[in-house]
């Protein structure tokens, strides 16, 4: 590549011109520049890219120093209040938050016709059966109030068939609970077999689900992982009244531990 020249006062050479490109413009990507004196005297001088050269190394610190610096993290106790209040619903669901089991009957949603509350309270009775086979009635009654709210959500359902409505729910509400898996308490290919629905699987329609039931709050829609060493992470977010109250036990605990680090100084 040919150089670029440039002219500056008094340059000795007969490409001078009136004007005068600075040769620490920012915005001149030549970054390199050379300058030629014969006897002291500026007799050349012109501008190239400095990447693949030897000097290289030399833009590469000027970058990292001119970069301002991260700005400090968050105490980690605050760290940790910002993605429960998250995964709660904000600060006053997690203020609210205890580890009372689930209990109480929950009503289904009015449906708009027959074919819609046949096929509620088929998805409703599967979850039952669901619940008695694997689970317990806490569980069923978070079941319950997952297939209400997410009916409500959604009305017109896009999911074809009350067992995927279920199969849905149950991968939804397991996965927030840690109940499926090989350390849960059934696995997905056992639980999608029980409610019929063979290889098909839960996690598709439960995806479904999710995305219908979880309540975002503040500016950050899925939290950051958990920040607490030996914490876990809650999949179904913005919904504590899903959360069985071995889960919210735990959350309680997280919240408890990161307000005890709290400095005095700063307790209202």
């Amino acid at each position: 590549m040919h150089p670029r020249f440039y002219s500056l006062p008094g340059y000795d050479d007969d490409r001078r011109s009136s004007t005068y490109d600075d040769p620490h413009s920012s915005s001149l990507p030549e970054r390199l520049t050379h300058l030629v004196l014969v006897d002291g005297r500026l007799v050349d001088l012109w501008h190239e890219p400095v990447e693949d050269t030897r000097w290289s190394h030399h833009a590469e610190r000027f970058d990292r120093e001119r970069r301002p610096a991260p700005p400090p993290e968050p105490p980690h106790h605050e760290q940790v209040l910002t993605w429960l209040a998250a995964v709660c619903g904000g600060r006053t669901a997690l203020d609210a938050l205890d580890a009372e089991p689930l209990t109480g009957i929950v009503a289904l949603p009015v449906a708009d016709d027959a074919t819609a509350r046949d096929h509620l309270a088929e998805a409703a009775a599967l979850l039952d059966r669901a619940a008695a086979t694997y689970f317990d009635p806490e569980t069923a009654v978070a079941l319950r109030r997952a297939l209400a709210a997410f009916w409500e959500a959604d009305p017109h359902v896009r999911l074809k068939s009350a067992a995927r409505v279920a199969g849905g729910v149950c991968w939804a509400v397991g996965r927030a609970n840690g109940l499926l898996g090989p350390h849960g308490r059934v696995t997905q290919g056992d639980l999608s077999r029980h409610l019929g629905l063979g290889s098909s699987g839960i996690s598709s329609p439960g995806q479904t689900v999710r995305r219908s039931l979880e309540v975002y709050a503040g500016h950050a829609p899925r939290p950051w992982p958990w920040p607490w060493p030996g914490s876990f992470d809650v999949e179904l977010r913005g919904r504590p009244d899903l959360l069985l109250a071995s889960t919210r036990r735990r959350l309680v605990t997280l919240r408890d531990q990161a307000r005890a680090m709290i400095p005095e100084t700063v307790l209202p």
